[in-house]
């Protein structure tokens, strides 16, 4: 068993672990008027989900009740004061090309070059 914390002075519950390690739930701080947020344990840190969404789509993220190996997380939260289930995927940036894939590129460009080089070639003849 690990003690995962919790982002406040509160409790935390956690409902799903993937074979990651990775762990969403749901925890509530002691302060007055708090609500329950769902949040993501990772990489030995907990995050709010609300955190990792855009602040303006009117969500608030209460609980996350699964994750998969993807990383993928699901839950629920509110949204124009209803509940409703939400899938969360994380989004991956474009990594830079390999150089393999760079001389694919050149060679394609030169290719198509030289086809339409060619093409012109025979028409004017």
């Amino acid at each position: 068993m690990i003690d995962i914390g919790a982002l406040a002075d509160g409790d935390s519950i956690g409902n799903s672990i993937n074979d990651s390690g990775q762990v969403t739930g749901s925890y509530i701080s002691e302060l007055p008027g708090s609500t329950t947020r769902a949040f993501v344990y990772r990489d030995g840190m907990v995050t709010d989900l609300n955190d990792l969404i855009d602040p303006l789509s009117g969500w608030l993220l209460v609980e996350g009740t699964g994750i998969n190996n993807k990383g993928q997380i699901t839950g629920y939260g509110i949204l124009n004061n209803e509940a409703r289930g939400f899938v969360l995927t994380a989004l991956t940036v474009a990594g830079v090309p390999e150089p393999a894939s760079w001389a694919m590129l050149i060679a394609g460009f030169g290719l198509t070059g030289s086809s339409l080089r060619r093409r012109r070639m025979v028409r004017l003849s």
